[in-house]
């Protein structure tokens, strides 16, 4: 299965939030990329989506996680965009 290029981008801006970018000039930039305005939608509901949610999603993660949280951001950040889906 391949993955879907918005989601694809939407988890490399939520890790480089993550590490401390800051969220606008990455979001308009990745939006300014994509011609398809379904795309752009769906890239910024994403993004936009799972950022204030991630410390609630965090209690619904560990109920699933039986071992040590990841300490891998990438895997986490994924965690959180796929619950946000």
């Amino acid at each position: 299965m391949k993955a879907d290029p918005v989601r694809l981008l939407a988890l490399d801006l939520l890790v480089q939030v993550s590490g401390g970018a800051l969220l606008d000039p990455l979001l308009d930039q990745a939006l300014a990329s994509l011609e398809d305005p379904r795309s752009r939608a769906v890239l910024a509901e994403l993004v936009q989506g799972s950022i204030p949610w991630r410390e609630r999603y965090r209690p619904i993660l560990n109920s699933f996680v039986s071992r040590k949280f990841p300490d891998d951001d990438r895997l986490l950040q994924l965690m959180y965009l796929s619950l946000h889906q």
